[in-house]
């Protein structure tokens, strides 16, 4: 309470007393009951809570986890909003209570988050969520709304084969390197630099993947790409959104004829090299991988989000969200900032800026 300076206390509490009886309030006295209280243990166990949900939060979604939050006995420390034209995104600074771990909460938000398709994270509100350096990100169905595999079968008039070969592949019946061996066989004989000519034309990138990293080069993050598609594509994303590396499979062109051998060059990026990578630009950019990012949607991302500070599965298949702590189902990569603790109006300030020297 606010009070002029030589105004006594006791005044002070008759005229607000007064005041609020006026309008049907209650002033309770808490001096005897936070006499003994423990405010340094009620601060402690902090946590963010990420709230997001499009176009707006609604009420239901909002009410169940203000209830969870209640139900837990979690004290609320601050409520801020993070978007500005729409209450589309909310971020709760919390402590939990020491009988309750972050993850037993996380579970029951997970519930609120099927049940309403709202997007909820939790992390810890420490150090380490403000010194994240590196975002690495898949490609396909991630930073571009297309598979390239199959953008390539439709140009080579092989797609049918191609699904059959994805279908088996998602049953189990061939693993990752064999199913990209299959597949890229299917290509043999075509003109490699017409084909990836027309998909480089015809890319469609996800909302929010151009705000989401020009931002993030304003704030000083280095960025990459890691996709088990291909790198003519993965480098002409990376043109496009800024990336500082890009990182995908080399498929063998004949130098003879410029035709497509049907085979892959040099190493495959598999599941376990995205981990691999993840961690060698992580060494080369001189952070450790705590410090990192990952952003991807498919089971083979599940060992880098994994590996990573914060791992993001973003409108990811099933099996992915069942085994990632964070998951956005907004269909707009932007939000990935939200899970930073930056706010829409810091975004569009970001994206306002012009860069030194340009």
């Amino acid at each position: 309470m606010l009070r002029e300076e030589n105004e006594q206390p006791d005044v002070v509490v008759k005229d607000l007393i007064f005041a609020c009886q006026k309008v049907g309030l209650t002033i309770m006295d808490v001096n005897d009951s936070a006499k003994d209280f423990n405010w340094k243990t009620r601060y402690a166990n902090r946590y963010v809570l990420t709230m997001v949900q499009k176009p707006n939060i609604s009420s239901t979604s909002l009410s169940e986890v203000l209830g969870a939050i209640g139900s837990n006995g979690i004290n609320i420390i601050k409520i801020e909003r993070l978007s500005t034209r729409d209450i589309a995104s909310l971020q709760f600074t919390v402590s939990l209570p020491d009988d309750l771990s972050s993850d037993d909460f996380a579970s029951k938000m997970v519930e609120v988050s099927k049940k309403h398709g709202a997007d909820i994270a939790i992390q810890r509100d420490d150090l380490e969520r403000w010194m994240r350096r590196l975002v690495v990100f898949d490609m396909d169905s991630t930073l571009i709304q297309q598979e390239v595999i199959d953008e390539l079968a439709k140009l080579a008039g092989v797609e049918t084969q191609v699904k059959e070969i994805t279908e088996a592949a998602m049953r189990g019946e061939l693993d990752f390197f064999g199913s990209l061996k299959s597949r890229v066989a299917l290509l043999k004989g075509h003109n490699a630099e017409e084909l990836f000519a027309k998909v480089k034309a015809n890319l469609i990138f996800t909302p929010g993947a151009k705000k989401l990293c020009t931002c993030l080069k304003r704030l000083g993050f280095k960025t990459a790409v890691i996709s088990g598609g291909f790198l003519p594509v993965a480098q002409e994303v990376q043109r496009y959104l800024g990336l500082d590396y890009a990182f995908a499979n080399t498929l063998e062109v004949d130098e003879t004829t410029g035709l497509l051998t049907g085979q892959t060059s040099g190493p495959v990026v598999t599941p376990q090299r995205k981990r691999q990578l993840l961690a060698t630009i992580a060494n080369v950019e001189g952070c450790e991988i705590q410090q990192t990012i990952a952003v991807g949607d498919g089971a083979n991302d599940i060992p880098m989000l994994h590996a990573a500070g914060l791992g993001i599965a973003f409108c990811a298949k099933p099996k992915v969200q069942e085994v990632s702590r964070y998951r956005i189902n907004q269909m707009d990569l932007s939000t990935v900032l939200f899970l930073i603790g930056i706010s829409e109006r810091a975004m569009e300030r970001l994206a306002d800026e012009t860069p030194c020297g340009m």
